[in-house]
């Protein structure tokens, strides 16, 4: 089975593990068959991102736990374009005259921002809404819930992600322009050889992994040679 792992993003003067959550099938097949891509690549960041659904969320301690990352510095961050849309759905939720003053653009800000409070607080005085309205249940449920994955200015300022768009596109230009061919056919061994080579080569690391295989060789050139005079 082929993931979102392994992906190199260089967009952001970092090295940056993405895994798109929102993307996988099988969060179970996840954690059983990810081997250990993040304590090998040293990775200086490790992202994942996802919509609101709290299944997802719920297991990342699992997947963390199966692929040896439990220690390392993980940043999880709801995509920007789902929370978006989530807000705008929200907000389109109101009596249709509150919907028609309701400034998209000022809550989107503040979503920008992290500042789900002031969404909550606002919606709830300016437009005078019960918190067993819809619309509160709602920023309750999707926004409160998930308000540390929503700190997208934070997130910009040190230079990491806020969507998996980045992620999108490697899946297109990395597996899809070589492995989808018309006509191809490949068997999963061979697959994932050629996608790990194709990924080593499109982010300009095809020299350092030359360089190690050369080093391998040479060693395992000694170690027959050794055995042979033995």
């Amino acid at each position: 089975m082929l993931f979102h792992l392994g992906f190199i993003f260089l967009e952001f003067d970092q090295i940056i593990h993405g895994i798109d959550l929102a993307q996988v099938t099988g969060m179970n097949d996840t954690c059983k068959d990810v081997s250990n891509p993040c304590t090998h690549l040293g990775f200086i960041e490790h992202g994942i991102f996802g919509d609101g659904a709290p299944w997802i969320w719920e297991r990342i301690p699992k997947l963390l736990e199966k692929t040896g990352g439990s220690g390392l510095k993980i940043t999880e961050v709801i995509d920007w374009t789902h929370a978006k849309q989530n807000l705008k759905k929200a907000l389109d939720s109101l009596p249709k005259k509150k919907a028609k003053k309701a400034d998209f653009g000022h809550f989107k800000e503040l979503l920008f921002e992290g500042n789900i409070s002031a969404i909550v607080k606002e919606v709830k005085t300016i437009f005078k809404m019960r918190s067993s309205s819809n619309i509160m249940k709602k920023l309750k449920s999707y926004f409160v819930s998930n308000e540390t994955r929503m700190q997208y200015k934070d997130t910009q300022d040190m230079k990491l992600p806020i969507g998996s768009g980045v992620i999108k596109s490697a899946i297109r230009r990395v597996v899809n322009l070589r492995l989808k061919s018309p006509g191809s056919f490949w068997k999963l061994d061979f697959a994932e050889i050629m996608l790990y080579l194709r990924a080593q080569l499109l982010y300009g690391r095809w020299q350092c992994l030359k360089n190690n295989w050369d080093k391998s060789l040479v060693n395992e050139f000694k170690a027959l040679a050794l055995n042979t005079a033995l």
